[in-house]
């Protein structure tokens, strides 16, 4: 690091001082106590029973229709700072948080096995919100995802449809809001692969299996969603 960017560094903390998240004590964005209270998850489970499974592969009598093999969930959403470190980065833009939200993905992938060749892609957003916030941050994490654990990196999807946000919606809603939203971006082969499908935060599961669909269609092998917590 230049000792431009060091005291570059040095002022803006004086001006505007890192604090925590989640306990409010100043000197980092997540202090070390708070980052001992994230509790990740070791034991996955299916996405709608509850039941424990490999990798959050759903039971034999819950898959259903559904085109994802399974979600498997980095940590938990209730307990520690996890729920304000994801609120930070999607809404106030804190990028500094990437790095430990990042590994908790990291940490969930890295003693899995998948069959076939494995490509990390992310829930895409629209461009006028995405123009609205700057960035996509389950684009920046898959990236990161991919980076350390050697994974190759496409962007798979797109979305051709700007709807309303789906925080407020009951389930059935959340589907009719999403019907026909996401694309396959045309260049990309996805034929065959493994595709590991990262957000930030599952709710009702309604987007990871709506692109799970579109990546159905466009003849994916797999399809497991890779999010930090479910909301």
């Amino acid at each position: 690091m230049s000792s431009t960017k060091l005291i570059s560094d040095f002022f803006l903390d004086l001006i505007f001082p890192k604090k925590c998240v989640n306990c409010g004590n100043f000197g980092s964005f997540c202090c070390e106590k708070c980052r001992e209270k994230i509790k990740p998850v070791f034991t996955q489970a299916c996405p709608k029973c509850g039941k424990i499974s490999d990798k959050g592969k759903w039971c034999a009598g819950c898959k259903g229709d559904s085109c994802l093999s399974g979600i498997i969930i980095a940590a938990d959403y209730r307990k520690g700072p996890t729920k304000e470190l994801i609120h930070y980065l999607k809404y106030n833009s804190l990028k500094e948080v990437l790095p430990i939200l990042a590994d908790l993905l990291i940490d969930q992938l890295i003693n899995s096995e998948f069959r076939g060749e494995v490509v990390i892609t992310s829930v895409p957003l629209h461009k006028y919100r995405q123009n609205i916030r700057g960035f996509n941050q389950s684009e920046i994490l898959a990236k990161v995802v991919a980076e350390k654990t050697g994974f190759n990196h496409e962007q798979l999807l797109k979305r051709i449809k700007h709807k309303k946000t789906q925080v407020e919606l009951s389930g059935k809603e959340r589907r009719e809001n999403l019907a026909g939203v996401f694309a396959p971006i045309e260049s990309k082969v996805i034929f065959g692969k493994t595709v590991i499908l990262v957000d930030d935060v599952s709710t009702t599961g309604t987007t990871l299996e709506e692109c799970a669909k579109t990546l159905r269609v466009s003849g994916a092998r797999q399809i497991w969603g890779l999010v930090i917590a479910k909301g």
